[in-house]
């Protein structure tokens, strides 16, 4: 019998490869087991923001298409580029951060000093 797959919630405990490190949570496609070898990475996503219960990478709206991403101030606007690789977040603090959909990035890109007109 297979395992089933689908979203779900895992901790490395070895790896080879250079973005999974020992101890890494990641989510993404896993096998529904105790224990797996996942040889292909490209539907993993290491979790950065552990300050949110970890099934939140696994909610029902969670698609390859989606991200969580944590802000400290609240965000005001949100744009997506025309290729689609990355979102512009405006903050109520005057700064702009700039993440990248597929979530390889750690943390955004910072701009700051832009005014926003009321």
């Amino acid at each position: 019998m297979q395992a089933l797959s689908g979203y779900g919630v895992a901790k490395v405990l070895e790896s080879g490869h250079p973005n999974f490190k020992e101890g890494a949570l990641v989510w993404g496609i896993t096998r529904w087991e105790e224990y797996s070898l996942l040889t292909e990475t490209d539907a993993l996503f290491k979790i950065q923001h552990t300050d949110v219960p970890l099934s939140y990478y696994t909610g029902i709206l969670v698609t390859s298409s989606e991200r969580l991403i944590s802000e400290k101030h609240s965000i005001t606007s949100l744009s997506i580029s025309v290729d689609g690789k990355f979102f512009i977040v405006n903050l109520n603090s005057q700064e702009i951060h700039m993440w990248d959909v597929a979530g390889k990035w750690e943390t955004p890109l910072n701009y700051m000093g832009h005014k926003q007109d009321k």
